[in-house]
């Protein structure tokens, strides 16, 4: 699997588009994890290759208003074709459907994959999205002692029946955004799965997923963030530093 990273300003939209059947789809965020974390694992575990198009300035981000690229001025956007969309999990189900991310496509569990996904990502908003900027570790445990059972609970039948995934018997989008927290809250505390013997078994499994162990170990998973990402993001959207 090959990822490529693209520096482009102005109106490389239009030049995305002029080639839409042939190129791969463009992430445009800030240089670090954020909101468009959960959509990198998404396209990760779907073997996608895509562009990124990172924004480190106010000017740039003025631009990508200018230009229309960000319809409801906010980030990320996820670019595939002619399809330019907006809203992280917006942009996950759209690669999941594509890609063929939604289990065994019944109804009831691609509804049951669409709750789990959403519940992840209130689990990553909770605590971890927050923390380079307020650096307040207690929501983040307390995050993770609220959903790490829940997920736990939901796991363990699975894994009981030899079924290394939430729901059914294939991975779905919804185990790439629970495998992103995760792997967070490892880094957080290495100690945080100790009472959690059924993620423990699906997180051995996750790992050697061969699509999503060639992005993990790819530079599309960006390191924690630093001081000067958290610069980047408030100078991009005009807050004060």
């Amino acid at each position: 699997m090959v990822f490529t990273v693209v520096a482009v300003v102005g109106s490389w939209l239009h030049r995305v588009r002029l080639d839409a059947t042939e190129a791969p789809p463009t992430l445009i965020y800030f240089g670090g994890r954020g909101r468009a974390e959960a959509i990198r694992f998404v396209l990760g575990l779907a073997g996608v290759s895509f562009n990124e198009v990172t924004v480190r300035t106010r000017e740039h981000f003025l631009q990508l208003l200018a230009d229309g690229v960000a319809p409801f001025g906010q980030l990320p956007v996820l670019v595939d074709g002619t399809l330019t969309l907006s809203n992280s999990m917006a942009c996950a189900r759209h690669v999941a459907r594509k890609y063929g991310l939604y289990g065994g496509g019944s109804l009831e569990d691609s509804a049951r994959i669409d709750m789990l996904a959403d519940t992840a990502i209130d689990f990553y908003n909770a605590g971890m999205l927050g923390f380079p900027f307020n650096k307040d570790g207690d929501k983040v445990t307390d995050s993770c002692e609220k959903y790490l059972p829940k997920f736990e609970a939901v796991l363990a039948p699975q894994v009981a029946a030899q079924n290394l995934c939430l729901v059914g018997r294939s991975v779905s989008y919804a185990d790439a955004i629970l495998l992103m927290n995760v792997l967070s809250a490892l880094e957080h505390d290495v100690n945080v799965l100790d009472k959690c013997p059924a993620i423990q078994a699906w997180l051995s499994a996750m790992r050697v997923v061969p699509k999503m162990a060639a992005f993990l170990m790819s530079d599309r998973r960006h390191p924690p963030a630093t001081d000067t990402y958290v610069r980047e993001v408030k100078v991009s959207l005009g807050r004060p530093l």
